[in-house]
């Protein structure tokens, strides 16, 4: 049992290693063109035998594999897709603050683990979630002084609906845009009436 288990995961990270050195040769040569991959296999591997997967890589039923299962990944509805493998996002965040020497927020990790090398989200759920988040940061950000500025520092002066917290709960829960708007304009005329 113990052996199943340990081949399985030393075959999907072998899998893995394979791809990734795969991948950043091709980066590294600036091209998409697979064959010239031949003779750049990595240490470990004999010349021979990192050629002979080569040629499997360019077979039709291969790329033609390849294809699907990149369409897949691309259009999994309700994948939450990042670009950053499996390192934690707190992981990201201390690299992140030790290349830019600065503190950055979560919303910054959050850009750079769910974006292409292109800008566009992986996603479309990842780009509606960016926007919530967007949201949810205004709101919080700007509902206390917006209740500042209308009833002063007593907060019991504060009418018993003006929290945003349960319409962003529901935002953030079922990602419903079309609440979170709903609630921007029915806090706006909540504020222009009192």
């Amino acid at each position: 049992m113990a052996r199943d288990v340990w081949e399985k995961t030393c075959s999907d990270r072998y899998l893995d290693i394979l791809t990734k050195h795969r991948v950043k040769i091709l980066d590294d040569l600036k091209t998409r063109d697979m064959a010239k991959l031949k003779g750049h296999g990595p240490v470990g591997i004999r010349a021979e035998v990192w050629d002979g997967l080569v040629d499997i890589w360019l077979t039709p039923e291969w790329q033609k594999k390849s294809e699907a299962a990149k369409r897949s990944r691309a259009t999994a509805p309700n994948a939450m897709l990042h670009t950053r493998g499996s390192i934690s996002f707190g992981a990201h965040k201390k690299k992140m603050e030790a290349e830019q020497n600065q503190k950055v927020s979560w919303r910054d990790v959050y850009h750079k683990t769910h974006k292409k090398k292109n800008g566009k989200f992986v996603s479309e759920r990842s780009k509606h979630f960016a926007i919530l988040q967007n949201f949810v940061t205004y709101m919080q950000e700007n509902l206390d002084i917006a209740l500042l500025d209308k009833y002063g520092e007593e907060s019991s002066s504060y009418p018993e609906d003006a929290s945003p917290r349960p319409f962003i709960l529901k935002c953030r829960d079922s990602n419903a845009l079309v609440s979170c708007s709903k609630f921007t304009s029915l806090l706006a005329s909540k504020m222009s009436s009192t």
